[in-house]
Order: C-alpha cells, then structure tokens, then sequence
C-alpha cells in the first residue's frame, strides 16, 4: 500500500509471540501522547491467509482479529440531574446530565447511567462529584462517586413509577435490571423509537427520513405507524407551507421512499424492532424461513410450545427460548399483525435465499454433537454454513445430517431414533473432500 502511494500508519510491527505483543503494546502506550492523531488501543491480526479462512468470522467482527484497549483516561465532573430516556422496546434509561468536562479529548455533558439497579450499587445521587470515564475510549460512563465531595444538598435518585413520554404505569421484572413501559405504540416515545428504527439505514433505509424528520412528521399527525410513511405523498400540498420543505426537498423525500417499497426478508424483520431479533438474528431467520407469509405463519403456530414450529424454532442456531418467546409475542399480537398488515398493502417483500457453493448440504439441516479431532464445534458450523447447511443446536425430524464426534450424548440417541443419517467426523471431512492436514 506504501509503494502505491497510500499513506498508511507507521507504528505497525510484525511479531512471534505474547510477549513481543505485550512489549509493542508497552511501547505504543509510552508514545500514545506524543502522537498528533487520537488512538484508543492496538488491533492484532493473523496474519497467515489460510489461518484468517480457517477462523472465518463472527457476526460482528473476525476471529482472527481482536482490539486490545489502551486504560481509559479519567476526569472529573459534577452531575446536575438525570432524566429518563424511552427506547423504541419500552425501555427506561436513566441518563446523567453533567457537568461539561473534556476526557480524552472530547466535552462530555450525558452519560448513560444504564438502569436503576447501577445506580443504587453505585450509591449516585444528584449533585454528587463523579469520576467519568469513555468506555473503550468511546462510551461516557460513571467509574464512581467521590463521597468526600460530596454535599449534604445531593438527591437521591427515585425510580419514576410512570413513564415520562405517556405517563402509562411501568414495570420492572424481578429477574431484568431493566424498567419498561407498558404503552407499546401509544407512547409517544416508543412509536417514535420504532418508526426512527424502521428507516434506518441497516432497515428500509430511507434517505432524508432523519431523526428531526420523524418526530415532525409525528407531530403533525402524519406518520403514526410504518404504512403511514409510504403515504407521506397524500401530505404534499400540506408540506409546502412548511418550512425547510420545497419543491426540491419534498420530490426528493418521496422518490427516496417509493424507492423503498420493495425489501428482503431479513431487512423487513430487522425493521420491525422486535426485542432481541438484531441484524444477525433476522438474516438468519430469513435464510431458515426464506418467505414472509411462511414465517408469519410458523411463528403463530409456534405460539404453541409443543408444536414442531416452535422446536424448528428454537433449533435455529443464536435463537434461544428468551428471544425466540419475543418473535411469537410480536406476531400472535392483533394490534403487531393489524400493522403489519397495513405496511403490506404498501410494499413488496422478497424471499431469501442464501447463496452458496453447490455442494451436497445445500439446504440442509446439520446438526454437530459430540467433540471434534480437527477443528473448533465454530470452524465446523462456519464451514458447513459456507457449503449452504443451515445448522441447528437440536435434532428433530425435519434434521437432515447429524455429524457424531466424540462423547456425543441424546443427540446421537435421538437420530439413531428418528433414523436420521449420522455420519463421523471423518466421513463428513472425506464427503466434502477435505484432508485433515489441509483444513
């Protein structure tokens, strides 16, 4: 990259070891100061090809590759109050109001106090001096409260009982350090939350639909619920007395949102905001389900815990009881399915399918049980997912393959059960012509 002209960091080194690392690392800190650009850590990489390929990727980040934090700096502030922030699933966060103080190298005013429970473990009271600090050099965070600052006139925080955007009762579970409302899209907030999610770019990604647009178009009573959006054009006249909305930037806005009626499975999942169904999660029910109306029905059958809809369900790799509970909720929910409803009449969804190498576990349900020899349980899943296997985490009678390693257990007993076809580790690795020095 040096030799083509780019201008690439200089404090870069090519180490054997731990211990080479730990020394860089050492160094690098030492000259953190010196240095006319910020920097919150190092970043190691592997650095063989083939050993990058073997690792593959988590969803969020590599495996081959992990960051390594410099210790956050820490200053000094006062917090002036906390207000309560409502997020789109109900969820109540208490947010401290600071006193503005500069830590590296950035003026801090908020800090997320995360929920009620953090601050009484913390002891944090209102008016109190506090040690903040940025999490990874990014996350404004409270480290703790200096008692001996602290003045006889500070406030104890109260949990509010009432939700500050609806005023609808909250709740908070025994087992959650989390309190909610309870309103869903009755509260201003939440309906505002969710609509902001739905346009958002890893969503229908709806250009000059931003955060001030929303909540305008809420207020005037235009946008309540996501079909509401593709029928912003029946506002147009309404839109031209306003301010900041001419001719040009009303034409743009509704080309950007019928360009958006059309979307993928996994976006329109993704979109609806259900709690604990991410990015990850949504792409991988798409690619399980693959279309819209084959999905919505299996997670109204699955409302039944003993049906196989909802052992299919839960035998998707990532999704558990917790969040495959939070899909049925959302989709045997008349007021989620009368939505959803009204936003079909206004788009087009299309079917997933996932593209892979043609090879003889293409649509197949794998199922690994028992230890390895050659690899990882995690290589192994990433390698079948590549040839196009969808993996799962139980064996039922819509598995295809369950490969067997060593000191397998019920799984095994149910396949041999179900007459399910087993193979071993070795002739998996013989059936997708691989030898196990070259894996």
């Amino acid at each position: 990259m040096k030799k083509l002209g780019f201008i690439i960091n200089e404090e870069i080194t090519k180490v054997d070891n731990i211990l080479q690392i730990k020394e860089f690392y050492n160094m690098v800190l030492k000259k953190r100061v010196f240095l006319n650009y910020e920097i919150d850590g190092l970043v190691y990489k592997i650095n063989e090809k083939d050993y990058q390929d073997r690792l593959g990727f988590q969803a969020r980040a590599p495996r081959w590759a992990i960051a390594h934090k410099f210790p956050p700096e820490i200053a000094e502030s006062i917090l002036m109050d906390i207000e309560i922030q409502v997020g789109r699933t109900g969820a109540l966060t208490p947010v401290g109001k600071l006193q503005k103080t500069k830590v590296g190298g950035v003026y801090i005013s908020n800090v997320s106090l995360h929920n009620e429970d953090e601050i009484f473990r913390k002891d944090i009271r209102i008016g109190d001096t506090v040690q903040i600090q940025r999490a990874g050099d990014v996350i404004p965070q409270i480290v703790k409260v200096i008692k001996e600052k602290r003045p006889i006139t500070t406030k104890k925080y109260i949990p509010s009982e009432f939700c500050p955007s609806c005023n609808n009762i909250t709740y908070k579970n025994v087992d959650e350090a989390i309190r909610r409302c309870t309103s869903g899209v009755n509260c201003p907030s939440q309906a505002i939350e969710k609509l902001k999610h739905f346009v958002s770019k890893k969503a229908f990604d709806i250009a000059g639909l931003g955060e001030k647009q929303i909540i305008f178009f809420y207020n005037q009573q235009i946008i309540s619920k996501f079909s509401d959006i593709f029928k912003i054009s029946n506002h147009k006249n309404f839109l031209k007395n306003k301010e900041r909305y001419g001719e040009l930037s009303i034409s743009k806005l509704l080309k950007s949102i019928e360009s958006r009626r059309i979307i993928t499975l996994d976006k329109l999942i993704y979109a609806l905001g259900i709690r604990q169904i991410g990015e990850t999660n949504a792409r991988l029910l798409s690619y399980h389900y693959n279309n819209y109306n084959y999905f919505c029905s299996e997670m109204k059958k699955s409302k039944d815990n003993t049906s196989d809809a909802y052992q299919t369900l839960i035998s998707i790799d990532q999704i558990g009881d917790s969040s495959a509970n939070d899909l049925i909720n959302y989709f045997n929910n008349e007021i989620n399915l009368k939505t959803l409803d009204e936003l079909l009449n206004e788009i087009q969804i299309l079917d997933v399918h996932h593209k892979f190498i043609q090879s003889p576990y293409s649509g197949k349900t794998v199922v690994l049980t028992g230890s390895l020899n050659t690899m990882s349980r995690d290589e192994a899943k990433n390698k079948l997912q590549n040839l196009g296997a969808k993996v799962s985490s139980s064996v039922s009678k819509n598995t295809d393959i369950v490969i067997i390693g060593a000191d397998s257990g019920s799984k095994a007993k149910k396949a041999y059960e179900l007459k399910i076809k087993t193979m071993n580790e070795e002739e998996w690795l013989n059936s997708i012509n691989l030898e196990k020095n070259n894996i």
